[in-house]
Order: C-alpha cells, then structure tokens, then sequence
C-alpha cells in the first residue's frame, strides 16, 4: 500500500529558534536524517537537517563560509563534509565541532564525493581529485581533461569508477564520463542537459541522476536512460542534489533549489512522491546527504597483501547488540529479509567463507557495539598476496542483531582489489 506524501511547511519566524538551539547546543540533533548544504537566504550559509518526515531539525550556520555547494558524510559516519569554494567544512555531527581548512586554489567549484577513508571532489577546471585521508594531506590528481568544465561526481558500486558530469567549456549540453582507478575514461554517455547529482542503487546496480531538464534519469549498466517522472513539485528544472537511501526501501533523497518555496523531497524509484518539505525561501539547498545511512565503508584502500580496515557504526539505537560483517563476490539479488530491508549480497563462497574463517585472515567481523553503535574494534581482512585476486571486485555489507535477532542492516560497501 503506498504511503501517503506528506507536506512540512516551515516558515521563516522558526529559522532565529533553530540557528540559535544549533548555536547552543552545537551536536546534530537526535533524529536528523537527513543533511543539506545552503547558501545564502535567510538561513545564512549552513548545514540544515531534517527528519525522516522532511520536517527541518536545526540550522548550523558553517564559520567563513561563502557558497557551500557540495555536502557528504565521510567514512567515519560521524562528520559531515561540507565544499565551499576552496575550503573544506568538517563538522562533526556528535562533538558539534567544526574544522574548516583551505584545500585547493579559490574556483576549483563542483562536487564531493566520500571515499575509502577519504574524499573525491570533481573540480570545474576539468580536474579529478582524490585524497587518501580526511585531513587532505595525500591529495593527488586522478585526471585532468583542461578542455571540460566537471560538474557534479557519483560512484558507481557495480563497476568501482567514478561518475563525473561534464561538458566542453564551448558547449550547453552535459555527458557522464565513466573514469575507472587510473583515471582512464571507459566510456561517455551524452546528451544531458545538467546534471546536479548522482547515485548508484545496490538494489539494480542501476545510476540515478538529477538531470535540470530530465528530472531523474535512470541509467542501467548498459547505458540505458530511463526518465522517472515527478509531480510538478519539486521542479524538475531547479533539482540541486540527489541521494540513493538503501534501507529498508530503495527510495530517492532530492533536494531543490532556485526560487522560493524550494523543497526537498523523498521519492519511489517509479517516481511517486513519498514526502516533501517546503523550505519558504528560508535555505536554498545545494545538495542533499544522508545521515549516518552508511554503516559500513572502508577505511583504506584495499591491495594485494596488505591489511583493509573497515569502519561499522550502526548508531547509538543499536548499542550493545551484536554485529556480523560478511562480503561476497555480487551484491544483486541479494538476501531479501521482508520489512528489515536486503543485505545486498549474493550467498556465494565468499560469503560462506567471510562468515566462518576467522583470524589471521578475517578478523573482529563478529563483534560487540559499544556505546555509539559502532564495532569495538575495527574489522580487517588481512588480503592474499595473490596477483590472480588483482582487479576483483568485492561486496561486503553487516547485519545488527541480538537474542530476538536481526535488527537493522547496513548499507553496501564494494572496492577493487589493487597492488601496490
């Protein structure tokens, strides 16, 4: 039965409480879900947050900020990364802390992605950066194409490149541009209009992509373009950010921009409208992220003899509990568990293998939450030095359970496995 789209008004008079109850109390407050970066409008340059109802939780004004354009939650599931212009906003959703710091020269705008303990940021200089750390001390260039102006950048899990969107400086149409880990271009794929997010679903293995003309667009792994079609709220033309939520339900996270009332909106796959909020002019959101919706991600790149670590943090609700790491060599159809959702990945030797082989080669992938929700201690794989495993990619994904059993799953993980 399709649940009923919900519409969360917030006017203007309510901004000064929430900036004011951010500034007191600093912490992301208990039941945000949801994070959009937003500059200007009465809200001022900030962080806003919203529940899993779209209603706006609080307002954290961002320090020496001028355009945030670009937001995601980094690895460790406790910071939410902010790009403005040259610098990058680290705010830390449980300490309230902020950590703003330069990172590359003023005009380098476009889109920030998370990576494996890490960042990527595609720049409008035709660049792609990446950086092995969140401190940004190993920033290297993936590639450099001088001739293109780089928009927004997505992952796609099924296949390990980056999604970039691009267009020639000379030209008004935009493509994707599939860059794999070397920085080669695999393939293009023309004809949008302007791209202003990108998702991959582990539920299809399918892209989703905020197109201004198109609305959402649906890409398969051959290239197929799908248009999903939207109610004429929010505006197709003014989509500013798109986010792909993987549990329980594979829903779509979008966020609008342009004139007032923008909205961000919760929407099926088919393109039913699940929430929407109207903001009435107060933020004009840049770009959307989910909060703490990963639990799993990698803390390291992952090569041939060499330790990978991963993070697992399921959030303070499940403290205490128990958690199970597992990875597999697939991750579609995946495991369906009825109304928790689907652990996306296929029952195959490598599943089998993850879950009973421990030390020295899997260990602390069963484990103990403390009380923050997260895996007491680290889990690693302590990978083969076999050149026949390079190139292969590689699932994982958790479960949270207890005496009653499962209680929440966690998002999917994916990396290739290199040598270095």
């Amino acid at each position: 039965m399709p649940r009923m789209m919900t519409r969360h008004p917030f006017g203007p008079a309510a901004v000064a409480v929430l900036v004011l109850a951010a500034a007191a109390a600093a912490q992301l407050p208990s039941g945000t879900r949801y994070v959009a970066s937003s500059p200007g409008a009465s809200a001022g340059n900030a962080i806003v947050g919203f529940d899993a109802a779209g209603v706006v939780t609080t307002i954290v004004p961002l320090q020496n900020a001028t355009t945030p354009a670009s937001i995601a939650m980094a690895s460790d599931n406790e910071q939410v990364l902010v790009w403005d212009h040259n610098l990058l906003h680290a705010y830390h959703i449980v300490s309230g802390a902020q950590n703003p710091r330069t990172l590359v020269a003023p005009g380098l705008s476009g889109g920030l992605l998370h990576e494996d303990g890490g960042m990527t940021w595609a720049c409008s200089q035709g660049l792609l950066l990446k950086s092995d750390d969140q401190a940004c001390t190993k920033l290297y260039t993936v590639t450099s194409i001088p001739t293109d102006v780089f928009g927004c950048v997505g992952w796609n899990g099924s296949t390990g490149e980056w999604v970039v969107a691009a267009r020639d400086s000379a030209a008004t149409t935009w493509k994707l541009l599939y860059i794999d880990s070397i920085g080669w271009v695999s393939r293009t794929l023309t004809g949008l209009a302007e791209p202003t997010g990108i998702d991959w679903s582990p539920w299809s293995g399918d892209l989703y992509v905020a197109d201004a003309a198109g609305g959402v667009i649906r890409i398969d792994g051959q290239g197929g373009i799908t248009t999903i079609r939207l109610p004429a709220v929010p505006a197709r033309a003014e989509l500013q950010g798109l986010e792909m939520r993987e549990q329980p339900v594979e829903e779509l996270v979008l966020v609008e921009g342009g004139a007032a009332p923008q909205h961000l909106a919760i929407a099926t796959p088919g393109g039913g409208l699940v929430a929407l909020h109207t903001s009435s002019g107060t933020f004009a959101p840049s770009d959307v992220a989910l909060v703490q919706e990963r639990q799993i991600w990698a803390l390291n790149q992952w090569a041939l003899g060499k330790l990978g670590t991963l993070h697992v943090g399921f959030g303070p609700a499940q403290a205490g509990k128990f958690y199970q790491v597992a990875l597999s060599f697939g991750h579609t159809p995946g495991i369906a568990l009825g109304p928790l959702g689907t652990v996306h990945l296929n029952p195959d030797g490598l599943l089998l293998t993850s879950l009973l082989v421990g030390a020295p080669v899997f260990n602390s992938f069963c484990g103990v939450l403390d009380s923050r929700g997260r895996a007491a201690s680290n889990p690693t794989v302590l990978v083969p030095n076999d050149f026949a495993l390079y190139g292969l990619r590689i699932f994982g994904g958790a479960i949270a359970f207890d005496q009653s059993g499962i209680t929440a799953l966690s998002n999917c993980w994916a990396t290739t496995l290199t040598y270095t």
